[in-house]
């Protein structure tokens, strides 16, 4: 029983930090009542768009470790440089998100715009 009370707090916990990151949550709404906030956000859940989003950047940065120790220099600066632009695209992409921009746009800002832009 304790694995899922676990598993069920970092679930939570983790649509929380995706619907505050996507502006969907607010500051106010992570200081209300227990009742008041579990219903905010199970409001949130039902009613507004959202996406599971994986995020491979601690992947990445791992996977360039290993190369710099064994020092596959060019293999490491390949994968530091992947995980620098897929940091750049996902501020860009939760910009796009709090402004309300559509994931089409999103997506196409994103592939548009080069590194030295980004």
């Amino acid at each position: 029983m304790k694995r899922d009370e676990t598993m069920n707090r970092n679930v939570r916990e983790l649509f929380v930090k995706q619907f505050y990151d996507h502006g969907l949550l607010d500051k106010d709404d992570l200081n209300l009542p227990d009742k008041e906030f579990t219903k905010k956000f199970l409001h949130v859940l039902k009613n507004e768009p959202w996406a599971i989003v994986v995020d491979h950047r601690d992947d990445i940065a791992e996977q360039a470790d290993r190369f710099l120790a064994s020092r596959q220099h060019k293999y490491a600066t390949l994968f530091y440089a992947m995980f620098f632009e897929h940091s750049l695209n996902n501020i860009i992409s939760k910009q796009c998100i709090k402004l309300k921009i559509d994931e089409k746009t999103n997506i196409e800002i994103i592939r548009c715009t080069d590194i030295h832009a980004k």
